[in-house]
């Protein structure tokens, strides 16, 4: 029996002394489950990185090639309301050329004794003072002064404005009245047709 109970202890030791080992290997096991967790998130922080930069590349490449594309039809869009533009002056100036030419516009204005000529002196006069001014405000403003907004015209110089919508009012008046003599009727539309022609000629002068 003694000898039956020392093998029996023994045996008892034995599972004691294998125990802490087991423990140990049970303490081991959550270091290495941590460290892979770690490695898998730093590993999935990096593929969302990787895929955020990848976004943010395409992202930016597809701006840009959106804005090429709108600088691209801009740029056709502006040609052609320049075209458009051109093409619409050149009809008004070929209406004013045919309407004056069946008229006999300047040999009317120029040597006729048809109009009455104090009425038209005075509507040449006031055209000349509109054409001085508008030169005033196309060319002389913007190129020697660098006021090409338009807006700043009612501030450097207020009154050109209304006083060339007045004496144009009251050219139409006179120059209308001193050759009614020579169309009747027709001078208004005559004029009208004219004097469009002569706006839209504008058009072609580089510097306007």
């Amino acid at each position: 029996m003694p000898r039956q109970y020392n093998r029996i202890s023994s045996d008892d030791y034995r599972e004691k002394d294998e125990i802490p080992a087991s423990n140990s290997l049970h303490l081991r096991s959550p270091i290495s489950t941590s460290a892979s967790c770690s490695a898998s998130v730093v590993s999935t922080t990096s593929s969302i990185a990787n895929h955020r930069a990848n976004g943010t590349a395409n992202n930016s490449s597809s701006s840009g090639s959106t804005n090429g594309t709108t600088n691209h039809a801009s740029n056709k869009e502006s040609i052609g309301h320049r075209i458009s533009d051109k093409i619409h002056a050149l009809i008004w100036i070929a209406m004013a050329l045919f309407t004056g030419k069946q008229s006999r516009t300047a040999h009317i204005i120029l040597s006729s004794e048809i109009p009455i000529r104090p009425l038209l002196h005075i509507s040449i006069t006031q055209i000349t003072i509109n054409t001085i001014l508008m030169m005033y405000l196309g060319i002389y403003l913007p190129k020697i002064k660098g006021l090409k907004d338009p807006e700043a015209w009612s501030v450097y110089c207020p009154r050109i404005i209304p006083f060339m919508t007045a004496n144009g009012l009251v050219c139409a008046f006179t120059l209308t009245r001193s050759l009614w003599p020579a169309w009747g009727f027709l001078t208004p539309f005559i004029l009208g047709i004219e004097c469009i022609g002569l706006l839209f000629a504008t058009q072609f002068i580089p510097w306007l």
